[in-house]
């Protein structure tokens, strides 16, 4: 039985980068598994191993109800975490039985979606569309007997009626348990304190920014040192830079549209995902709108220039709302 009076965590943290986004950690505990399940592409990653759900990964939505979760009586949680990329050339679905952990009874375990509270944004895995060659991250709670053994994940290939199937082994919850003998405390005092989402940390977090140019949209701009390019093309550009609690990341994505006024900023900002807007003012030849969505700011910035017209949408939590503002303002257009 696990005592409920003191959180015991197990942080399976390893340096990695999945493919669409990069995951970092400072352990060199639990790894990153890929397998193959038709055209889909999934890697997993057993992230960690909860009696009790920390109240710190309460997202900033919902902080007014913010609470630990105990585990039912006589589990653990498991939380996966991972990406699924669609190399096929239809749509694909995540849903609840697309990653189910079984044991060697034959007993499935779903993800349990009532942990919306701890949930990032986006990374649920109730209803989300993967378009093709697209990858989606998602986050997932699963309620893990202590005497289940012989675990594993099912992947499908995220169809209607799944014809195949990827498999990922997963340690036994004893063996869990055991493993973080002499660790419980360190780990505890890190999932205590230290929020997955939202930290308001801003640049305290080390961020630093370099400048990067396209000659295909005409631009330059600053992006934090480690961002990865996700597409680079005359119609669009994307940059992604995953945050230490591996889950939330900054986005940065630039389309050679312009906005003709700050009302056409607003409408395309809003068009999709909120309309609650912070800011929206005029700027140096152009236009910049604030928005929050959630537990998300974004930035959105439209410029132009002599030749061409750049707009800028930077997705990052709340919390690096000053980052984000750096980045879009740093906007040069040719």
């Amino acid at each position: 039985m696990i005592k409920k009076t003191r959180i015991q965590t197990i942080m399976f943290i390893a340096i990695l980068c999945l493919n669409g986004f990069g995951l970092t950690g400072q352990s060199s505990g639990g790894k990153v598994v890929s397998g193959k399940a038709g055209p889909i592409l999934h890697e997993v990653q057993l992230y960690a191993v909860f009696s009790e759900i920390p109240e710190s990964w309460t997202i900033a939505k919902f902080k007014n109800i913010a609470k630990p979760k105990p585990s039912p009586e006589g589990h653990v949680w498991y939380v996966l975490r991972g990406t699924a990329t669609n190399n096929s050339t239809d749509s694909r679905s995540i849903n609840i039985t697309t990653y189910k952990i079984t044991d060697k009874a034959g007993t499935s375990y779903k993800a349990d979606v009532r942990n919306s509270i701890y949930q990032p944004e986006g990374t649920g895995v109730a209803s989300i569309t993967v378009e093709p060659g697209a990858t989606q991250k998602w986050l997932a709670f699963y309620a893990i007997p202590l005497s289940a053994q012989g675990l594993s994940l099912k992947a499908t290939d995220m169809t209607f009626v799944p014809d195949q199937m990827a498999t990922f082994p997963l340690p036994d919850p004893t063996s869990a348990l055991a493993a973080s003998s002499g660790q419980a405390q360190t780990e505890t005092t890190k999932a205590t304190t230290t929020p997955a989402t939202n930290k308001p940390t801003a640049r305290t977090d080390g961020i630093k920014l370099q400048e990067v140019t396209s000659e295909e949209m005409g631009f330059e701009i600053l992006i934090p040192e480690g961002a990865k390019a996700l597409q680079k093309s005359k119609w669009a550009t994307t940059y992604s830079l995953v945050l230490k609690d591996g889950i939330n990341e900054i986005n940065i994505n630039l389309t050679p549209m312009s906005a003709n006024s700050l009302d056409e900023l607003v409408n395309t900002a809003t068009e999709v995902g909120g309309k609650e807007i912070l800011e929206k003012n005029s700027v140096e030849n152009g236009f910049l709108v604030v928005k929050k969505r959630a537990s998300l700011i974004q930035v959105w910035l439209s410029r132009k220039g002599k030749n061409n017209s750049v707009t800028i949408k930077v997705t990052a939590p709340d919390s690096y709302k000053a980052l984000a503002l750096e980045i879009a303002n740093s906007l040069k257009v040719n």
